[in-house]
């Protein structure tokens, strides 16, 4: 159990041993804490805390999947950057016809898509404080904004992130196939579904409610069943 001191601003906390509170190590928060510690209500009044707090749980971050306005990305992507909290925006490049000639450009992979690895108060705190023009995608019962597994996303960067990997997005709803292992290759260790797309066999990875990719052709060797 930790004592935190939120005394100077919120971006500043001190962490002490419950036994040794003469004792204080100094970290920076990229994304404040202070309101899974208490209300708000000071903060809002002052800017700042003056009272020793006590805490025994602060949150993990999860991902969540925000929705941005057309051709808005980059710019959402900037303002997270500026603001210190972690986010994810697959890009690739494309070539496109012109008068000029050929013109490579940079886009995004999935457009009108970004993801955050946050916690849920940080998405709350983004649109009302901070006006970021997104939509959270919620979960469909609590309408809180749906956290994704990480095992899920860790799967879909790897997909992704692959240079040349011949990924493609699926934006149709899919029947679900044989929950696979890849045990060979590139993308050994990524979990999926077995599926038959284009009349060839690919791993599909299932972010839910959200979006889902496939890999190019996998050999049936490369791969085991999930049970």
């Amino acid at each position: 159990m930790y004592f935190i001191d939120f005394q100077y601003d919120i971006n500043s906390v001190f962490l002490c041993d419950r036994g040794k509170q003469n004792h204080r190590s100094f970290f920076k928060c990229s994304e404040p804490i202070c309101l899974w510690a208490l209300t708000s209500l000071e903060y809002a009044l002052t800017g700042r805390f003056s009272r020793l707090y006590f805490m025994t749980d602060i949150p993990d971050k999860q991902w969540f999947a925000a929705k941005t306005a057309p051709r808005g990305e980059l710019r959402v992507k900037r303002r997270l950057d500026a603001l210190g909290v972690e986010n994810y925006l697959p890009m690739e490049t494309r070539w496109s016809e012109t008068a000029a000639g050929r013109r490579k450009r940079t886009v995004p992979v999935i457009p009108g898509l970004v993801f955050l690895h946050t916690v849920t108060e940080m998405c709350y705190r983004l649109k009302n404080e901070y006006s970021l023009n997104v939509y959270f995608i919620r979960d469909k019962e609590s309408r809180l904004p749906a956290a994704i597994p990480d095992k899920q996303m860790e799967n879909f960067i790897r997909l992704l992130d692959f240079p040349d990997g011949g990924i493609t997005v699926l934006t149709s709803e899919l029947k679900r196939g044989q929950r696979v292992r890849i045990i060979h290759g590139p993308f050994k260790g990524v979990e999926g579904e077995l599926m038959r797309i284009g009349g060839d066999r690919r791993v599909v990875v299932r972010l839910e409610g959200v979006v889902s990719i496939a890999t190019a052709f996998i050999n049936p060797a490369f791969l085991e069943k999930i049970e």
